[in-house]
Formats: C-alpha cells, structure tokens, sequence
C-alpha cells in the first residue's frame, strides 16, 4: 500500500508543499483508518503514509497478521539485537573454555613437572618419574605453543605462505645437519658406521635438533616473558584501586611456565650436551637400543654384548667392556659415570662351533 500511495502522491508534490497536513501527522493515532480503505486525497495519502510508518497495533492485537512497517522494522531490529547477544555469548563461552583448558593445561603439566622425581615418597611415581616429567614438559611446552600462537605478531607472520615455506626449509635442514652430526659422534664413539646404531643415531639425532633450536626458542621466550613483566608491573603501578578485571592473567601463567620449562631445559642440556655427557649416553643408548645381549654365534662365549654388522650380518661389533645400567629413564634422566668405551673387535659371527676367538681384544 506504502508505494500505491507514494506513486500517487508524487505527481502532486507541489501542492503538498502548501497543504495543511501537518496537524495529521502530529496527533497518534488509536487506529488503523487505511488498513482496509483507500485514501482519495494527498492529505489522505499523507495520513496512510504516516499511519504505516507510525502505528502499531502489536500491543493491542499481538495475533493479527497485519504488521506495519514500523511492526516489521521492530521486528527485524528485535531479531537483530537476539542474533548480535546470541554471537557474543557464544564467542564469551568459546573464550572462557579456551581460558579454562589453557589453566587446567599449564597447572597440570607444571605439577607433573615439579612431581616426575625419581626420588619421590611414592613407589608408583618414583618408578615413572621419567614419563610423568616428560608428559609434564609436553603439557607445559603445548600451553607455551598455544600462547605463542594467539599472539597477533605471530599470528599475522605465520598466515604468509612463505613464513610456511621458509620455515619447513629451516627445521628439514637442521634436522639433516642434525642427523650428519649425530652420524658423526655415533662413529666417535663406536668405530663402525652409525647406519649400524639406527635407533641410536635417530634418538641423538633427536638430541642435537634439541641442541640447536633450543637457543631461538629461549630468545623467543624471553623477549616475550619481559613485555609481559612489563604488562604485569603497569598493572601493579596503577594508582588508586585496582582493575582486577584487567588482572594480565595469562601473562603471569605465561611467565611462570616459561620459567620453570626454561629451567627444566638448561638442566637436561647441562646433563646431556657436555663433552663428558653426550658421548656416554650414546654408549649407553647404543647397549639399549641396538646391542644385543642374546645370539647364536658359536664362536663368541655368553655374557657378552653384540652388534650385527651388515646386509648378511654375519659378522658382530663385540663389545668387551661394561655399559652399567642400560634403563632409559637412568640414562636421560641421570648424570653419566665413568665407562670404559674402547674395548670393540669386529669378529665373524660362526654357527659352526668350530673356531672360537680369544676373548680379550
């Protein structure tokens, strides 16, 4: 109806000019008078113009199907507004469960990390107080990685496809340098190419990756850990009361964790990566890994340990002297003791029982 009387009014705009019509639109109406009529005149056109835009009958008649503009307009704003609280409130809840699991994330893989003792009260622990630290620092190290990825710095460099591209070529990289190095003190120490220690040279390969990326996460870390230092201090020296809403709560997470995983990691690179360190926990991880305490070599008494040598492995690296203890969570997690590291011969391995070789080197 609203453009049947927009049509029929616009030819006669200069007589509105001076018609008298504003009285009409000043007085609100009690009814509806052009919902089933049809106006003859411009004051009457003007009249159903203002009553579609104006009236409602919605607070006397809340059944009727005949909304007006204004109805349909308040309606399309009511369904707005619900849309617009509905959307925040859920992006509210989003954030408050993201929060909740980043606090229960840091705090439990804190505790892991101050209870993975191996000289804890209890049995249960001190017996598995390797995999309870290590799942610690993998707690604690993903609460870190999430932090660091909510940050808009990082967020913003790491959406560019080159960001993606240069960094997979770095960290494919290092691990190859890695593995040459790894390959290299595997050699060092046992005198036979690292090809024959594959679980070794893969767990040192491990190590020296560790090794060498560990400085650029430090760095990241602490630059990070001082402008939240900064944040939290801003907050302290805030005159008259304190906004505890604006508490910078997950930057003091942020740094505690960092913290105790900055600390965690230079004690593991003090007990692994001396000069001392690194060369008897590859003996060590080579008996516990790829030496083998059981064959059938005739010709090579029990008691001994071996490593098969070769695509036919017909012959074994023999070692003469004593690695100690063997257990992974004694050799990563301990500090290393004195072994003997020399005492190898490459001898055939015979099934005959015909020949048997001396026993000391």
């Amino acid at each position: 109806m609203i453009f049947r009387n927009l049509f029929s009014i616009f030819p006669e705009m200069k007589r509105m000019i001076d018609y008298p019509i504003i009285n009409c639109c000043e007085e609100r109406m009690s009814k509806r008078k052009y919902q089933y009529n049809e106006p003859k005149n411009t004051r009457e056109h003007i009249e159903a113009i203002y009553e579609e835009i104006n009236f409602s009958e919605r607070g006397k008649r809340n059944y009727t199907q005949d909304f007006t503009i204004k109805d349909l307009l308040t309606r399309i704003l009511s369904t707005l507004r619900e849309e617009i609280y509905k959307k925040n409130s859920k992006k509210e809840d989003e954030r408050y469960s993201l929060s909740a699991s980043k606090t229960i994330l840091v705090l439990v893989g804190i505790t892991l990390i101050f209870c993975g003792k191996a000289d804890n009260d209890l049995n249960w622990i001190s017996n598995n107080w390797l995999a309870i630290k290590l799942w610690g620092i993998a707690l604690t190290s993903l609460f870190i990685g999430i932090s660091l990825e909510d940050i808009d710095f990082f967020k913003r460099i790491w959406s560019f496809g080159v960001t993606k591209v240069i960094s997979t070529l770095a960290v494919s990289g290092l691990f190859i340098f890695c593995t040459g190095k790894a390959s290299s003190l595997i050699n060092g120490v046992f005198h036979v190419d690292a090809s024959a220690l594959p679980y070794t040279r893969t767990f040192v390969s491990g190590f020296m990756f560790f090794e060498y990326i560990s400085p650029l996460i430090i760095v990241v870390i602490l630059i990070i850990v001082v402008f939240y230092v900064l944040s939290f201090i801003s907050w302290i020296s805030q005159e008259g009361d304190k906004d505890y809403f604006n508490f910078p709560y997950f930057p003091t997470l942020f740094t505690l964790a960092s913290v105790v995983l900055l600390v965690v990691t230079i004690n593991f690179m003090r007990d692994n990566f001396t000069d001392f360190e690194l060369p008897v926990k590859i003996y060590k991880l080579g008996h516990a890994l790829d030496f083998n305490e059981k064959y059938t070599c005739s010709n090579i008494p029990e008691g001994y340990t071996v490593l098969f040598l070769g695509d036919r492995q017909d012959r074994v690296l023999v070692d003469y002297g004593s690695p100690g203890s063997t257990d992974m969570d004694k050799i990563i997690g301990g500090r290393g003791s004195f072994v003997t590291m020399n005492d190898y011969k490459i001898l055939p391995c015979d099934d005959s029982k015909q020949t048997t070789y001396p026993l000391n080197p």
